[in-house]
């Protein structure tokens, strides 16, 4: 973890924040003594959100699909 203080904070705020996107967080020391820490924000998404694809079936061809495969015996 890098630490920085406010001078250099202030001259390479965008350096700063590339910093902590890349180490996950870095502290920003002021003079006076307080330590100050600057962390990224993470978006979260869920694991079932999926791009769509764009295909020419229609619904109706895709409902009977999933009957068909659930009258089948296997």
């Amino acid at each position: 973890m890098t630490i920085y203080t406010d001078n250099q904070a202030i001259k390479n705020f965008a350096l700063l924040l590339d910093a902590a996107k890349v180490e996950g967080k870095i502290l920003i020391k002021r003079e006076d003594g307080s330590t100050f820490e600057l962390t990224p924000i993470t978006e979260k998404k869920s694991p079932l959100e999926v791009k769509g694809i764009e295909s020419d079936v229609t619904q109706e061809e895709i409902l009977d699909a999933i009957k068909e495969s659930r009258q089948r015996r296997w």
